[in-house]
């Protein structure tokens, strides 16, 4: 379902090799992951661009069990490269230690 008019929103950033989404994103402060609505129906591209490399079907039962991870953490990255399918309970986890990872380096320099 990847479009490739979609690709003109794309942007490449030579120093991360992140493509980035210069369009829109969904207006939550919690979530900045870019979002399009195509019959009426909300895709995360992240999700769209990960499945459409991957030869897997956005809406298949095997699609809905992989969370779409992030390995640069720039939410609006599309390069199929930094994105990797994780099971929930991975995802979380990997999370969670780079959670904890953050919390320790903002008390180092607090401490400072």
């Amino acid at each position: 379902m990847w479009q490739s008019k979609w690709d003109r929103s794309i942007k490449l950033n030579l120093l991360t090799g992140c493509k980035l989404w210069t369009r829109g994103v969904r207006d939550n402060k919690r979530n900045q992951y870019p979002i399009i609505r195509h019959k009426r129906i909300r895709f995360h591209l992240h999700r769209l661009r990960y499945f459409h490399c991957k030869g897997i079907d956005y809406f298949s039962e095997e699609a809905k069990k992989i969370h779409v991870h992030h390995k640069c953490e720039n939410k609006r990255c599309l390069n199929e490269e930094h994105l990797e399918g994780l099971s929930h309970s991975e995802h979380s986890k990997l999370h969670q230690d780079s959670n904890r990872e953050h919390r320790a380096k903002i008390k180092t320099e607090l401490a400072r």
